[in-house]
């Protein structure tokens, strides 16, 4: 029997979240078919990096012949992360400075496309964060294209990378950035680079952002998460207005768990005043009762979050995607 492709493509993406290493044989085989549906190819790309080490020869041998050589882009973008994931695992070693070296080359534009060049930069944020000792190659490498690149979904990942490996000598240009080019995706970008460079001295123009209606949802889902990684207690009165805008799911979303994250108890009052007022949005009434969960949370993470790791998000279920938009 052949299963769906919607449904094999969820098969991979299980048995590496169930540690199921007795499958990488057939998964690499399955790869290596070009005859496998594209869904379940891409799966198996993320689920590849999810099992092992960069000892595993024979799996990294499948993903850099992906990277160099394969047809679809998404499938070899996951690749670069899965070759990413396996390097953040075991000591440093030769093999962990021949990935950096792969990632510096896709990078400056010298590999397969340069369409790579966004995804590498995230593969290298990975491997940089796991291992200090690849960041001087990778960091030289994405300042670098930070400051060359104008088109601005690539100067967005570069930031985030940036931010991702905490490189305070990048805060004021990504500053500077984020306030002259109007593109709201390279913005949003920009704002959880800044969210995660610590830089609190941008949380008066995150906070504007946040309240202002006319700000578009990425932008102010990007606010509000730049807020929550600054841990900015002053934004608490300004998320929980935000939250009675009957802006879209994930935004509110994103509000919730901002005000989750930051933690200041004094946002239980006006959350529970909200979740009681029968004249506002249900969403909104729903999504503070979210907000008070998770200042009540012990755990350091989502209850979803091993559902939203290492899945195909290009695979979309209307069940399985609600309930990893809520939180």
């Amino acid at each position: 029997m052949r299963l769906d492709p919607i449904l094999a493509s969820f098969v991979p993406t299980t048995l590496a979240k169930l540690g199921r290493r007795d499958s990488l044989p057939a998964l690499r085989r399955s790869f290596d078919d070009r005859d496998t549906p594209l869904e379940v190819r891409r799966s198996i790309a993320l689920a590849l990096g999810r099992m092992g080490t960069l000892r595993d020869a024979l799996t990294v041998k499948a993903l850099v012949d992906e990277v160099s050589r394969g047809r679809d882009r998404l499938t070899r973008h996951f690749s670069l992360m899965s070759l990413a994931q396996l390097g953040s695992r075991g000591a440093w070693s030769d093999l962990h400075n021949d990935l950096a070296r792969l990632l510096s080359d896709e990078l400056a534009g010298d590999g397969k496309s340069m369409e790579h060049r966004s995804w590498a930069a995230l593969a290298a944020a990975l491997l940089g964060r796991s291992h200090p000792e690849a960041q001087p190659l990778l960091l030289d490498r994405l300042r670098v294209a930070y400051a060359n690149e104008r088109a601005p979904s690539y100067k967005g990942a570069f930031a985030m990378a940036l931010g991702l490996l905490k490189d305070t000598r990048s805060t004021e240009a990504i500053h500077e950035d984020f306030r002259d080019i109007k593109d709201p995706s390279f913005r949003s970008h920009a704002a959880v680079a800044l969210g995660f460079l610590d830089a609190i001295d941008t949380a008066d123009e995150l906070r504007k952002l946040c309240l202002d209606r006319a700000t578009p949802d990425t932008l102010r889902l990007a606010s509000a998460t730049a807020l929550s990684l600054l841990g900015d207690s002053t934004a608490v009165p300004v998320l929980v207005s935000a939250l009675k805008d009957t802006g879209s799911l994930s935004v509110q979303s994103a509000l919730a768990k901002a005000v989750g994250l930051i933690g200041d108890r004094s946002a239980v009052e006006p959350l529970l005043e909200l979740a009681s007022d029968n004249k506002q949005p249900a969403l909104s009434r729903a999504f503070a009762c979210v907000a008070i969960g998770l200042l009540a949370e012990r755990t350091s993470l989502p209850f979803n979050e091993p559902l939203k790791a290492n899945g195909n998000y290009l695979v979309s279920v209307d069940s399985i995607q609600e309930l990893l938009v809520i939180l």
